[in-house]
């Protein structure tokens, strides 16, 4: 259950902190000649979860627990437009000491590794019990 919130939260931030400060577009219908959309769907490769899950060092993922911590709260500010909200959530971002693109980067890798999403549920919980001393 913890790991399906990480998860769901994860894609939630991601999304909000792939989009902060960009304009929101109107996606386009997509065109089935497009040999992407065609393409066979490939079974997910799961010999490399460990060399994935290494690829992102302790502070790197300390600092995504921080992140998703204070995002939480965020995103339960009922009153936020999205605007705000997704500037307020870039700022937590950098704030905590990781760029956008590596959390956005953790946010995408910890759907697929569990080895992953156990270290950033891990991060969380310690952060957690720290701030409750």
């Amino acid at each position: 259950m913890i790991r399906t919130f990480l998860v769901a939260s994860a894609g939630l931030f991601a999304a909000a902190i792939a989009h902060a400060g960009q304009p929101a577009t109107a996606n386009p219908e997509p065109d089935p000649s497009d040999s992407k959309m065609t393409a066979p769907a490939q079974p997910p490769d799961h010999a490399d979860d460990e060399a994935a899950a290494a690829a992102f060092s302790e502070s790197q993922i300390d600092a995504y627990a921080r992140a998703t911590i204070e995002m939480e709260a965020l995103f339960a500010e009922p009153d936020l437009d999205e605007a705000t909200r997704q500037q307020r959530a870039a700022g937590i971002v950098t704030a905590s000491g990781i760029d956008t693109s590596t959390f956005s980067a953790i946010s995408t890798a910890v759907r697929n590794d569990p080895a992953l999403a156990q270290r950033v549920q891990q991060a969380i919980t310690d952060q957690r019990s720290a701030t409750r001393g």
